[in-house]
């Protein structure tokens, strides 16, 4: 995956203009919160900033949706330090977006990782990633359902790679389900997913701290394990929440075979 630049590098700050970025930009735009700076295209096809209020503010504002994860939070952007995530993670979520607006959207202690990059076996909060996403769905996205699709596009890429397609080749249901929260765990501490393959369904279960995922992000979860089994060429794979507690998200993932 290419490295990110560094926001620190970006010589000026433009908005992705229709016809320009990335497929997912162009197929659903969206201008984003209102309390951020909103985009406008000039009769020459170029963009312009428009500004709702004023550069001095833009960063003081919150995201309503951050708040509102963060105040459930027994420390606010400082709970759970023991649940962390890879910044590769982090990296693959944000590729493609306007990193300058997103760094504006999330809290001042997010904001270091986003400037400068981190390399990507580095371990960083998983409250600190959870803000990030919610900042991508609030600013890039016109829905969640939208957010959603995209993460599960994501993770058809990423287990499109060579090395994931010929390993799933070659294994079952069972050992695939296995396999999937292995890489789980590889990429996350302090989150456990469990995944107990029945007949034509996988049971995934994923404990984690009060609060730490909210419903959003366990629907994007549940795109990795619906990926492996596309990939895998089983038909009619649909997923959905069964349980939602503050620890536990219980996710029925059914298959055709």
């Amino acid at each position: 995956m290419p490295r990110l630049t560094p926001v620190n590098k970006v010589r000026s700050l433009t908005c992705p203009r229709s016809g320009a970025g990335t497929s997912r930009l162009r197929s659903s735009p969206s201008p984003g919160p209102t309390i951020h700076k909103a985009c406008a295209s000039t009769p020459h096809g170029s963009s312009a900033r428009v500004d709702s209020v004023s550069s001095q503010s833009v960063a003081a504002l919150p995201i309503e949706r951050i708040e509102n994860y963060l105040a459930r939070l027994p420390g606010r952007i400082d709970s759970h330090p023991d649940a962390q995530v890879k910044y590769s993670i982090i990296e693959t979520w944000v590729d493609g977006h306007d990193l300058a607006r997103l760094v504006e959207a999330v809290p001042p202690p997010v904001r270091p990782m986003l400037e400068h990059g981190f390399p990507v076996t580095r371990w960083v909060p998983e409250v600190h990633a959870t803000t990030v996403y919610l900042a991508l769905r609030e600013l890039f996205f016109p829905s969640d359902d939208a957010f959603v699709a995209d993460a599960h596009e994501r993770n058809v890429q990423l287990l499109s790679k060579p090395m994931y397609r010929i390993l799933m080749r070659f294994i079952g249901p069972d050992r695939a389900a296995k396999g999937a929260a292995l890489a789980f765990s590889q990429m996350h501490r302090g989150v456990n997913l469990d995944v107990d393959s029945v007949d034509g369904a996988w049971v995934v279960r994923i404990d984690h701290p009060p609060h730490l995922v909210p419903e959003l992000l366990c629907r994007c979860y549940a795109t990795a394990v619906r990926a492996v089994l596309e990939l895998k060429g089983y038909a009619g794979v649909r997923s959905k929440l069964t349980e939602l507690r503050p620890e536990r998200t219980t996710i029925l993932v059914e298959y055709q075979g």
